[in-house]
């Protein structure tokens, strides 16, 4: 854990299976013993993906893990297309669920949490070659 002394933020990003949550509980401790301050926010990928073998998010905090900032729901037929093309899945689908939680995920990491009013640009700005 020599590493996470250079650390201003851990995200734990994991399954909501067994396994999933056995190992990113144990990252967390072992993260938590060597930088107790550390900020620590948790991901679920694949929400909802598997019925069977999937843990409730609920029962994964009862049991040690903090609540999750984020899930990911599993859309496996984007994923694919976006294997597939070679695009990102913001690309494919910008105003997605999935794409949505990507950017409030990174302005979220980008601002330590603080309130900042999303960038507007017009369409003419869009046609320009603004960002969108």
């Amino acid at each position: 854990m020599a590493h996470a002394a250079r650390l201003d933020r851990l995200i734990l990003v994991g399954e909501p299976t067994l396994a999933g949550l056995r190992d990113a509980l144990r990252l967390k401790e072992a993260v938590k013993a060597a930088r107790s301050d550390l900020t620590i926010t948790v991901v679920v990928n694949r929400g909802g993906a598997a019925k069977d073998g999937e843990l409730a998010i609920k029962d994964a905090v009862r049991n040690g893990l903090p609540k999750p900032a984020y899930v990911l729901p599993e859309d496996a037929k984007l994923a694919a297309r976006a294997q597939a093309t070679g695009r990102s899945i913001v690309a494919l689908q910008p105003r997605g669920k999935v794409a949505r939680i990507f950017r409030d995920m990174a302005r979220d990491m980008e601002t330590d949490g603080e309130d900042v009013a999303p960038v507007r640009h017009s369409l003419l700005q869009a046609i320009l070659g603004g960002r969108r």
